[in-house]
């Protein structure tokens, strides 16, 4: 791909652009590049940027001309290495979407929309890193924390009516002011709290984050995560939620019961309420038809849900 584009490309991961990120993309299409390429060039690319920052410095065995090696070590400081990696395994799921017969531009588009904009990744490892952008604003200094204040209470809401949100007390007044500092001081910590508060929540919430909820749980653990995709959020009692599985699916709430502690992290992570979660089997499922599968149904089953690989006879 172009080198020039693929800098372009970064300086958009770098600056958290997605506007600057989508019309890079455009550029590509314009240009009648190949999208599946351009994902590996911009993955190696920050393989690049990783290993600068790394080692420090720009490695000579990096072919690259002077001006692209300042870029690089730029990119490379302004670019966290959380951010990155990141980066990078949002490009290979793309790639390998593609190879699953996924359109690839589109495929590009979200890796870059999820790279540029993590409030658009609802997993747990999205979460985190807006986590960790609050903490280096709160880092800043006052006026770091007023925005962390601002962008943690937009996030807990969601989709909910945005509110105002108060910024940070002023500093108290020497001990001359009397009376006056006193109460300010007084009255300030009630005026902290509204911004920490939890978030409200019901079924119908956590019943449209449950998706998620398996994703995110599905990134620890596989098999879990899988088995989650069965089960629906039935009942939420204050704290307490209550999770259905199908009258036939013992194992599978067996199971789900076994790693209760990745569940409870995952919608933690997601509501900001520390739940408890009660399983519970919901009764028969509603009568089917037997399903008749062909030969070569059957076939592309095995290979789809067991990773089975279809071995012919040479002859």
């Amino acid at each position: 791909a172009d080198a020039e584009l693929v800098l372009e490309t970064a300086e958009a991961l770098a600056d958290g652009d997605p506007r600057g990120a989508l019309l890079a993309v455009q550029k590509l299409s314009d240009s009648g590049r190949d999208f599946t390429q351009f994902m590996r060039d911009l993955s190696a690319h920050l393989r690049h940027l990783f290993v600068v920052q790394t080692l420090g410095e720009v490695p000579d065995s990096f072919s690259v001309t002077a001006e692209q090696g300042d870029r690089l070590a730029a990119q490379a400081e302004r670019l966290s290495q959380a951010a990155i990696v990141r980066a990078i395994e949002f490009l290979a799921a793309g790639i390998a979407a593609v190879r699953d017969g996924s359109d690839p531009r589109i495929q590009l588009e979200l890796a870059l929309l999820k790279a540029t904009q993590p409030q658009a990744d609802l997993s747990l490892q999205a979460l985190m890193f807006r986590i960790e952008q609050l903490e280096r604003r709160l880092a800043a200094g006052p006026e770091g924390a007023g925005a962390a204040q601002q962008e943690e209470a937009a996030q807990r809401q969601g989709d909910a009516e945005p509110t105002a949100v108060s910024p940070p007390p002023a500093p108290a007044r020497s001990a001359g002011a009397g009376p006056v500092a006193v109460a300010a001081q007084a009255v300030a910590p009630e005026e902290e709290e509204e911004p920490t508060a939890a978030p409200e929540l019901d079924l119908a919430r956590v019943e449209t984050l449950w998706p998620a909820v398996a994703e995110a749980v599905r990134e620890q653990n596989g098999m879990v995560g899988a088995l989650l995709t069965d089960a629906r959020p039935a009942a939420l009692e204050g704290d307490r939620l209550i999770v259905a599985f199908p009258e036939e699916a013992v194992f599978k709430k067996k199971k789900a019961e076994g790693n209760r502690e990745l569940v409870q992290g995952a919608l933690r992570g997601l509501t900001g309420r520390t739940l408890s979660i009660a399983y519970e089997l919901s009764g028969p499922s509603p009568a089917a038809e037997p399903i008749v599968l062909s030969e070569e149904e059957l076939i592309d089953r095995l290979r789809d849900e067991l990773g089975a690989e279809e071995i012919l006879d040479e002859d």
